[in-house]
C-alpha cells in the first residue's frame, strides 16, 4: 500500500493512538483470526445456486442406481418387504451418514483454513461394486436356495431364499466396509506397489460387463421405449447439449415415462400395486444376522477384497482431484468415511457399498459448497423410509434408468484409458476378459435355470467338473470368470511388466498368481488349499510358477545384456496421473467436468 506520513494525535481532532508492541499486535491478530474461524461455521454461504445444480446431479445419479438395483432384486422374486422394508432404509441411512460426514469434513477444512469457498466431496452408492455384489453374491446364493414345485415352473420358497441371500449380502457388505477401513492405513502404499492401470482395469471390467453390456442388452429388448432414452443420454453427456436447464438424467426419466405410459409399457394396475408399498418403514438393525451368516461370506472373499481395494484407490483419486481444484481433504479420513458408511449400510440392512465419487471439481466450478450434501441426506431419508422407490418404479420404466448405468459403464472404461499409457492398452484389454467370462457364465446359468428349473435344483453350478463336461470353452469360461477381480488384477500386472520389459516384477506377479490360485483366490470358488487331484488350484499354481521361472531366466539374460533393458518410465504419463488423468490422444475426448458431474 502507499506510505503516508504519520498523523499526530492532535491533527483533525483525533487523539493519539496508544502504543502497541509487535507481540501484542500479533497476539490480537491471531485471536481475531481464531474468532473468525470459529464463527465460520455460521457465516459460510449455506445456500448457493450451485448447491441446487450439484444436488440434482448427485441425487439423480444415486436415485437411478438405487432404483435399478432394487428392481434387479424385485425382478427375480425378492419380496417387497425385504426390498422396501429392509434394504431401502439401510441405503437411506448410509446416504445420510456419508453425506453429513463429508459435509462436516468440508466445514472442518473451512474452519481450519479460514476459507469460505470449500466444496464438500460428493458421496453415494458404489455403482460397480453394487452390481458386482448382486450378480456374483446375492443372486447365486438366492438361486442355490430356491426350490420348485412338481411342475418345475413355480418356486415354492421364494421368501426363504430371498431372506437368506439378503442376510449373506448384508454380511458381505459389512466385511467390505471393514476391508475399506483397513485399507485406510495401507491404501496409499498399495497404490504405489500395484500399477494403477491394473487396479482401475479391474473396476473397468465391472463397468464393461455389468454396467454397460448387461443393461444395454436389456434396452435392446424394447427398442421403441429404450433406444430414445439411450441416445438422449449419449447426446446430453457426450456432446454437452443443453436441455433448457433440465439435467439429462431427469430429462431421460421424463421422456421414458411419457413413452412408457403412451406405449402401454406401464399400466395403472401395476402402479396401484406399487402404491400399496407406500408407508412408513422403520428399517432393521441386523448386526446379529451379520455375525450369524459371516461364515457364508468366505467363498466370496476373492470378490469382496478387490472391490474394497478399488474403492480405496478410487477415493485416493477423488481426494487428489479435489486437491487440484483447491480443496485439500485428509485422504485417510475420506477412506475411513467410506468404510464406516458401508458398515452403517450393512448394519441397517443394505447390501450395497458406499463411497466418495468423482465430481468435486465440477461441483465446485458450479459454485456448490456444502448444502447439496445436506439436501441429498434429507431426500434419501424421506424417499427410503416411506416406500417412494415403489412409486417411482411404478411411474418410470426401468428402461429410462438403465441408460444412466450404461453411461457410467462407458465412463469407467474411458477413465481408465485416460490415464493408461498407450503401450499398456493390451493390459487393459486383457484385464476386461475375466469379468466378461463371469458375466457370460451367469447368463448361461440363468438360461439353464429358466429352461430346466427342476433339474437345475440339483445342479451345482460352482463345480468345475460340470463345466468341463461342456467342452474346453465352457470349462475355461468358468475357471477364468471365478474370482474375476483378483484374476483381472494379476493378469493385468503381468502384462504391464511384460510390456515394460521388467521381467523380475512380472515374475513376482506370476508367483502372486500361483499362491492366489493354490488357495482359491483365483480360478476357483472354494477357498482353501486346492491340492487334491481333481482340483485346479495346484494346476494353476504350477502353471504360474513355471511362467515365473521363465521371467527369472529373462531377467538374468537382461542383466547380462542378451535382451533389451527395461523400458524407461514415462514421466509425462506419471505427471498426467498426478494431475487427475489427462486424456490420451487415442482416448475419447470427454471434458473432465462433463465426465465427473454427469451434468446437463
Amino acid at each position: 500500500g502507499a506510505q503516508t506520513a504519520p498523523m499526530s494525535g492532535k491533527e483533525e481532532g483525533m487523539e493519539a493512538r496508544p502504543h502497541h508492541s509487535y507481540a501484542t499486535l500479533v497476539r490480537d491478530s491471531e485471536m481475531g483470526d481464531l474468532a473468525r474461524r470459529r464463527s465460520l461455521l455460521f457465516s459460510l454461504p449455506w445456500f448457493c445456486k450451485g448447491d441446487i445444480d450439484a444436488f440434482t446431479a448427485v441425487a439423480s445419479n444415486n436415485m437411478a442406481t438405487m432404483l435399478v438395483c432394487l428392481q434387479s432384486l424385485l425382478a427375480v422374486g425378492f419380496p417387497e418387504s425385504i426390498v422396501y422394508g429392509k434394504i431401502a432404509p439401510g441405503i437411506g441411512l448410509s446416504m445420510a451418514f456419508g453425506s453429513i460426514f463429508y459435509m462436516i469434513q468440508a466445514l472442518y477444512v473451512a474452519r481450519s483454513t479460514g476459507r469460505e469457498d470449500i466444496c464438500a466431496q460428493p458421496f453415494g452408492i458404489n455403482t460397480p461394486g453394487a452390481f458386482a455384489f448382486i450378480s456374483s453374491i446375492i443372486l447365486p446364493v438366492y438361486y442355490k436356495k430356491l426350490k420348485y414345485d412338481e411342475s418345475g415352473k413355480n418356486p415354492i420358497n421364494t421368501e426363504e431364499a430371498a431372506e437368506f441371500a439378503w442376510k449373506v449380502g448384508v454380511a458381505a457388505n459389512f466385511v467390505q466396509g471393514a476391508v475399506e477401513t483397513a485399507f485406510a492405513a495401507i491404501g496409499p502404499q498399495i497404490q504405489k506397489g500395484v500399477p494403477i492401470v491394473a487396479l482401475l482395469t479391474s473396476l473397468a471390467s465391472i463397468g464393461f460387463a455389468f454396467l454397460l453390456s448387461g443393461p444395454l442388452l436389456d434396452e435392446f429388448a424394447k427398442p421403441m421405449l429404450s433406444l430414445p432414452c439411450v441416445f438422449i443420454v449419449f447426446l446430453g453427456y457426450f456432446t454437452g447439449i443443453k436441455w433448457g436447464g433440465m439435467p439429462t438424467s431427469v430429462l431421460v426419466m421424463v421422456i421414458g415415462t411419457v413413452i412408457g405410459w403412451a406405449g402401454g409399457y406401464l399400466t395403472q394396475d401395476a402402479l396401484n400395486d406399487e402404491l400399496k408399498n407406500v408407508k412408513g418403514y422403520s428399517g432393521e438393525f441386523v448386526i446379529a444376522d451379520i455375525f450369524e451368516h459371516a461364515s457364508e461370506v468366505s467363498p466370496y472373499i476373492g470378490l469382496i477384497i478387490p472391490v474394497g481395494l478399488t474403492v480405496a484407490v478410487g477415493t485416493i483419486q477423488c481426494v487428489e482431484l479435489a486437491k487440484l481444484a483447491g480443496d485439500t481433504f485428509n485422504v485417510r479420513a475420506s477412506m475411513l468415511g467410506d468404510g464406516a458408511a458401508t458398515m452403517v449400510a450393512a448394519c441397517f440392512g443394505s447390501v450395497f457399498g458406499m463411497t466418495v465419487f468423482i465430481g468435486h471439481p465440477a461441483f465446485k466450478a458450479m459454485g456448490a459448497r456444502v448444502t447439496y450434501n445436506a439436501l441429498t441426506a434429507v431426500t434419501f431419508l424421506v424417499v427410503c423410509f416411506t416406500g417412494l422407490p415403489a412409486v417411482i418404479l411404478g411411474l418410470v420404466p426401468i428402461e429410462a434408468l438403465n441408460p444412466i448405468l450404461v453411461f457410467v459403464g462407458i465412463i469407467v472404461c474411458c477413465d481408465t484409458l485416460a490415464i493408461t499409457p498407450k503401450r499398456h492398452y493390451p493390459a487393459f484389454v486383457l484385464g476386461l476378459v475375466p469379468a466378461v467370462a463371469n458375466w457370460t457364465g451367469q447368463q448361461a446359468e440363468s438360461l439353464v435355470r429358466a429352461a430346466f428349473p427342476v433339474q437345475a435344483e440339483n445342479i451345482d453350478f460352482q463345480d468345475p467338473e460340470l463345466w468341463r463336461g461342456f467342452g474346453n470353452t465352457m470349462h475355461g469360461l468358468f475357471l477364468l470368470g471365478s474370482n474375476y477381480l483378483v484374476t483381472s488384477i494379476v493378469l493385468c500386472c503381468i502384462m504391464v511388466y511384460i510390456i515394460d520389459r521388467k521381467y523380475l516384477m512380472a515374475g513376482v506377479w506370476s508367483l502372486i498368481g500361483a499362491v492366489c490360485s493354490l488357495f482359491g483366490f483365483m480360478h476357483a470358488i472354494k477357498l482353501g488349499a486346492l491340492v487334491k487331484k481333481h482340483e485346479y488350484g495346484w494346476r494353476f499354481c504350477v502353471a504360474y510358477s513355471s511362467i515365473a521361472f521363465l521371467f527369472l531366466l529373462l531377467n538374468i539374460a537382461q542383466r547380462k545384456g542378451y535382451v533389451e533393458e527395461p523400458m524407461e518410465e514415462d514421466k509425462a504419463q506419471e505427471l498426467s496421473i498426478r494431475s487427475g488423468g489427462e486424456i490420451n490422444d487415442a482416448s475419447p475426448r470427454i471434458s473432465t467436468d462433463e465426465k465427473l458431474a454427469g451434468i446437463e
